[in-house]
């Protein structure tokens, strides 16, 4: 594993940022791919099988230093156990080391949790720009106790509004419902909320004095919470921008992500490396993370405090309150979560190319791996990678592998296996 991690680190430049689709850990994952005896390897998958077993063993050994530093984190944070994804610091801090990444604190930002607003720190992985905050951090917070007033008396007044005109709105149908009233809105959110509860992704809702109670009073920026329609499924959307938090952000470089057409390129640079005659029919499939932004520990809990509008406990939605949940990963409107969280993304799909040979590629927290199809070949397996995939040591399995290992699985629901035919990103 050390001979190929060199090889690895000698075909790639880790002091320059990681992205661009034509980046040499992508070169480097379609030569080895499309030749793998030019770098001593004779089967792919036998050699891939082994890596992955090599890999899972030196990060168990791994699992006192993880328990001592998850014992570092704030209290708050500590909740996100029963999510069922351990988070694993110690490992993240062994692959940054091992592969010269060049996000050194994403280790401690995993343990003391990335911040929500403010100056987001620099992750050396991305494109000199970004934003300037147009609101001073301090200023926001300091009118924290008149907007919790002011939100509290706008939501009771619009939900009770909505709920007059329509007092039972339909319940939302995956698949079937195509809009939402207002009141529908208001009622899908607390649904979803109470789903989101029930794993462990927020508390249950609390009233204003119970919140204040618990964080202290105007202590939080509270983020109004309403629903969208996407892709056929119901998502709660937390504003940000109403509740200027969002305003306050400032950050030293711009998101990059893959483009649609990245499967063109990497399909190409195989055909490229490959020996005459010997071009292997490719494949391609997607993977994706669930609930990414959730699982994303935030450094700031005064700032991942979502509003939203609930029943009256005999059901009547117009006699309802305003309620309120806190978070310890990241809402879903925040504009620093992409850039946090594909700091994590970017580096996960790096290791997975550099260690295992994978020709992945990820677009925030959708994952496309293309590759032989041969590598796909039916075989035993074990634990989880049996129920993540039918195959044996396929780039997808090894992916999978690199993000579970560090507490971040992905969604099996959501697999789409290697094929000849596929699509990513719409394409």
């Amino acid at each position: 594993m050390l001979d190929f991690l060199q090889r690895a680190e000698d075909s790639s430049v880790p002091s320059s940022p990681p992205f661009s689709e034509l980046h040499p850990d992508f070169a480097f994952a379609c030569e080895f791919v499309a030749d793998p005896a030019k770098f001593g390897v004779n089967d792919l998958v036998a050699w891939r099988a082994n890596q992955m077993s090599r890999f899972a063993k030196a990060a168990a050994s791994l699992e006192p230093w993880n328990v001592k530093l998850l014992a570092l984190r704030p209290a708050y944070l500590v909740t996100m156990d029963k999510i069922g994804r351990q988070l694993r610091p110690a490992v993240i801090a062994a692959l940054t080391d091992a592969i010269v990444w060049p996000d050194q604190k994403l280790a401690f930002f995993m343990v003391k949790g990335f911040p929500a607003t403010g100056n987001l720190p620099n992750s050396h992985c991305f494109r000199a720009g970004g934003v300037e905050a147009s609101i001073p951090f301090d200023k926001l917070m300091e009118s924290n106790f008149t907007w919790s007033r002011s939100l509290e008396r706008v939501i009771s007044a619009t939900a009770r509004a909505a709920f007059e005109l329509e007092p039972h709105p339909p319940a939302f149908v995956k698949g079937v419902t195509s809009t939402l009233s207002a009141a529908g809105r208001l009622r899908t959110a607390y649904e979803r909320t109470l789903e989101e509860h029930e794993a462990h992704l927020c508390s249950a809702p609390m009233t204003l004095a119970e919140l204040e109670a618990s964080m202290g009073r105007g202590f939080a920026r509270l983020i109004p919470r309403s629903c969208i329609i996407q892709n056929g499924k119901a998502r709660v959307i937390d504003n940000a921008r109403r509740s200027l938090t969002n305003a306050a952000l400032s950050t030293k470089e711009k998101l990059v992500c893959c483009h649609a057409d990245l499967p063109v390129s990497i399909a190409r640079h195989i055909a490229a490396s490959s020996p005459p005659g010997a071009l292997p029919e490719l494949g391609l499939g997607s993977d994706d993370v669930q609930a990414a932004y959730r699982v994303l520990p935030s450094s700031q809990p005064g700032l991942t405090v979502a509003a939203l509008w609930c029943p009256h406990p005999d059901g009547d939605w117009a006699r309802g309150h305003v309620g309120y949940v806190t978070l310890p990963g990241h809402p879903f409107g925040l504009a620093g979560a992409p850039l946090s969280w594909n700091r994590l993304s970017l580096f996960l799909t790096c290791v997975s190319r550099r260690l295992f040979g994978v020709c992945a590629g990820v677009y925030y927290d959708d994952m496309v791996v293309v590759e032989p199809l041969y590598c796909s070949a039916p075989g035993p397996r074990r634990s989880r990678l049996q129920c993540f995939s039918k195959r044996k040591a396929s780039g997808q399995a090894a992916l999978d592998l690199v993000f579970s290992t560090v507490g971040l699985g992905l969604d099996i629901g959501k697999h789409k296996e290697v094929a000849v035919t596929n699509i990513f990103l719409g394409l």
